[in-house]
C-alpha cells in the first residue's frame, strides 16, 4: 500500500467531505424552509398562494424521485459544449476560465469535434455526447490527477477512447 499517496490525496477527500457535508447542510435548510411555507401557506389559506403550494406538494409527492432527477440533470440545456466543459474546472476547482478554454478546445479537437463548441448539446449526436463527456471529465480530472502525482484513469485516455470510437463506426447508434 502506497501511503505517500495517501497522504498526499488525504487533505483532497477530506476538503470533498466537508464540501458534501455543506451542500447537504444546505440542501437540508432550504428544503425545511419551503416545506414550512408551504405548511404555513396551506394552514392559514392564502388564496393564490395556496394553490400554487399545493401543486408543488402533489407535483413532488407524485413524482418518482427518479424522474425528478432525470429533471435536474436535463433542465438546464442553455449551455454550449465548450461552457459545458469549463464549468467543472472553473467551479470545483477555481480555475480561471483564460486557462482553461485553451485546454479545453485542445482537447475537442482530439476527439474530433473542434467544430462544435459552439453548439449546445441537443444538437449532437449519442456518440458526440459521449465524446463531450470523456473531454469533460478529462478536464476536471487531469488537474485533480497532476496534483496527486498519479496516472489519468484508462477509461479516460483519449487514443483508447478514439479507438472506440472507430472500431465501432460502422454500426448505427440506436
Amino acid at each position: 500500500m502506497d501511503f505517500d499517496f495517501i497522504r498526499q490525496v488525504l487533505p483532497l477527500y477530506v476538503e470533498a467531505a466537508g464540501l458534501t457535508i455543506r451542500i447537504a447542510l444546505a440542501g437540508i435548510v432550504l428544503s425545511f424552509v419551503v416545506g414550512l411555507a408551504c405548511a404555513l401557506v396551506r394552514y392559514y389559506r392564502v388564496p393564490v398562494v395556496r394553490r400554487i403550494a399545493g401543486v408543488y406538494i402533489e407535483l413532488s409527492r407524485n413524482t418518482p424521485l427518479l424522474i425528478q432527477l432525470f429533471f435536474l440533470y436535463f433542465a438546464f440545456p442553455h449551455l454550449n459544449v465548450l461552457d459545458n466543459i469549463l464549468l467543472g474546472p472553473m467551479k470545483a476547482q477555481g480555475r480561471d476560465r483564460k486557462d482553461v478554454e485553451p485546454e479545453a478546445v485542445a482537447w475537442l479537437e482530439r476527439v474530433g469535434l473542434p467544430d462544435k463548441a459552439k453548439a449546445y448539446p441537443r444538437q449532437l449526436s449519442g456518440g458526440q455526447k459521449q465524446r463531450v463527456a470523456i473531454v469533460r471529465a478529462r478536464t476536471v480530472l487531469q488537474q485533480s490527477v497532476e496534483r496527486a502525482g498519479q496516472e489519468v484513469p484508462r477509461e479516460l485516455h483519449v487514443p483508447r477512447a478514439q479507438e472506440k470510437i472507430e472500431k465501432n463506426k460502422d454500426y448505427p447508434l440506436t
